[in-house]
């Protein structure tokens, strides 16, 4: 009986490192990519300054790039909450399993002690 709930809650454990694994890459990928974005952005606007010769316009850097952030987070996060819904399952069911091995537990507890 403890045996099955230990290898229930190992199982479970396991679950929920991998998907934490998974998540962390996927932010890792996400915000790299954003950064790159972003970075992008503002080398464009001060090449097109530099080619034209015109002196570096740093309140349209900073507004291109702040604009080019502002949409950046936008579409990470509902790229994340579109690919959070497998992550987010998992905890649940763990915790329902929890909850039904705790049943037991007492269960087992009353009738040992009776």
């Amino acid at each position: 009986m403890l045996w099955n709930l230990l290898k229930q809650q190992l199982r479970a454990r396991e679950a929920s490192a991998d998907a934490q694994r998974r998540s962390v890459s996927l932010q890792i990928a996400l915000w790299t990519l954003w950064t790159l974005c972003v970075a992008v952005v503002g080398y464009i606007n001060w090449h097109a300054d530099f080619v034209a010769q015109r002196q570096v316009n740093l309140l349209g850097l900073v507004i291109h790039c702040v604009l080019a952030g502002l949409i950046g987070l936008i579409v990470l996060t509902k790229i994340e909450m579109w690919r959070g819904s497998w992550i987010s399952a998992i905890p649940s069911a763990t915790q329902r399993t929890c909850r039904s091995n705790n049943a037991e537990l007492h269960a087992a507890r009353r009738y040992s002690f009776s």
